[in-house]
């Protein structure tokens, strides 16, 4: 019978007495257990492969579901603004975002882009444009309930869920938009460019950065998040490194990128929330180098001391102050 699993069969070999020397013969004994952990390691190495395959099957099983359930192929545009706020104070914040945004209006008003909000079917929706769409669903299924799983879900399956929008530009729902229209399709533009491109944190400098400023501010599961470490350093994930902002996300549907958006979803659905960390861990696993603009340029936060006035486009609305003391023009 073969020994591996492969089919290989070892041989026996004869272990011979020696009277010493530099380099002693291994007993029986210690080829067997290098054998054995071989053979372990192998096993191990399959069993993560066929885990992997059954979360990435269950997943698009979801992502399918969800695209027939709520009939998203009808959604065509070559451009698409879109939101995923979950939670009655994201979603009013995200309503009040959108609207306000004279850019947002005049585009979608001209039929340029779609502007889209996916949340839960709970939602007190309100007096909304026409050319605002809202799209509310049940939980996800076999997915984690909190809210900010709910959000991570869509955010990252926005590719798949609408297939037949061929560019879309994700925010999270606490960003003011320009108002100036050419700015925001300027975004669109680049994103067309490079396919997938996103804002890089300008202070926090790797994956250990961003993990202690998690257990500094907020987390769902400590548990999940140690596991997520233990395994950053399993794979020698270097320390130092990109952090992604992801606050918003420009990405071209049908692209090489995808694997990415894949990837990311397989991370959040055994770890932690942090989709920071499944990025860092999609750009290793796949060895992608991604387009990215750091904080100042796309993006303004409340670190960010100095701003491009040309490209700025999104505002954290809780930062909005520091940014007007910065930015004197018409946003």
């Amino acid at each position: 019978m073969p020994e591996w699993l492969n089919g290989a069969v070892s041989k026996t070999v004869d272990v011979f007495k020696a009277s010493g020397g530099s380099n002693p013969p291994l007993s029986a004994n210690s080829t067997s257990m290098k054998r054995f952990k071989e053979k372990m390691n192998y096993f191990n190495l399959l069993k993560k492969s066929v885990n992997s395959y059954k979360v990435t099957r269950q997943i698009k099983q979801t992502i399918t579901q969800i695209r027939k359930k709520y009939a998203l192929d009808k959604y065509k545009a070559k451009k698409a603004l879109i939101a995923a706020p979950f939670g009655q104070k994201h979603f009013d914040e995200c309503v009040v975002g959108l609207t306000e945004s004279k850019a947002v209006l005049q585009l979608a008003n001209r039929g340029e882009i779609l502007v889209i909000i996916v949340t839960s079917e709970d939602m007190a929706i309100g007096v909304c444009p026409k050319w605002l769409k809202i799209v509310q669903i049940n939980k996800i299924p076999k997915w984690p309930v909190a809210d900010i799983y709910q959000n991570r879900f869509i955010k990252w399956a926005i590719p798949f869920l609408f297939k037949n929008i061929q560019c879309s530009i994700y925010i999270d729902s606490n960003f003011i938009i320009t108002n100036n229209a050419n700015k925001l399709l300027n975004i669109f533009d680049i994103t067309r460019q490079h396919d997938f491109f996103v804002t890089t944190h300008v202070i926090r400098k790797g994956w250990q950065d961003e993990f202690n400023a998690i257990l500094n501010h907020r987390f769902l599961d400590f548990e999940k998040l140690q596991k997520q470490k233990m395994l950053f350093q399993e794979l020698n994930i270097p320390i130092k490194g990109t952090v992604f902002e992801n606050g918003f996300i420009g990405r071209v549907h049908d692209s090489k990128y995808n694997v990415l958006n894949q990837d990311v979803l397989n991370q959040l659905s055994e770890y932690s929330e942090r989709d920071q960390l499944a990025l860092i861990y999609a750009v290793f696993k796949r060895n992608i180098i991604l387009s990215r603009f750091p904080e100042g340029e796309i993006l303004f936060v409340n670190h960010v001391d100095s701003i491009n006035p040309n490209t700025i486009c999104f505002v954290v609305n809780c930062h909005r102050d520091k940014f007007s003391s910065i930015h004197k023009e018409p946003f």
